[in-house]
């Protein structure tokens, strides 16, 4: 995955899926994990693995998270990152 591509997609989480915060996206060497979020005061951060191979799908997944206030997999989760994945990834 090129920078280019997954800031175009960044771009198009932030225009048909906004998100009211601040939101930061860092691509960073994890351990253990794939991604993460972290909800402060100012910002949300979006932490996703470097070397992983499906940086998109964690992208969607953590999206999906903050879009549903933060809740587990939940139904809305569930929904939510089904309707992003299919903008994002082109399935219905």
């Amino acid at each position: 995955m090129t920078p280019v591509k997954l800031n175009a997609i960044i771009t198009c989480l932030r225009a048909h899926f906004p998100i009211h915060r601040k939101v930061v996206i860092r691509r960073v060497k994890l351990k253990l994990i794939w991604g993460s979020v972290v909800y402060g005061d100012n910002q949300i951060t979006i932490s996703i693995d470097k070397n992983s191979e499906i940086k998109v799908e964690i992208l969607i997944h953590e999206w999906a998270h903050i879009r549903c206030n933060g809740v587990e997999h939940s139904e809305c989760w569930g929904k939510e990152y089904a309707r992003i994945y299919s903008k994002i990834i082109g399935v219905k």
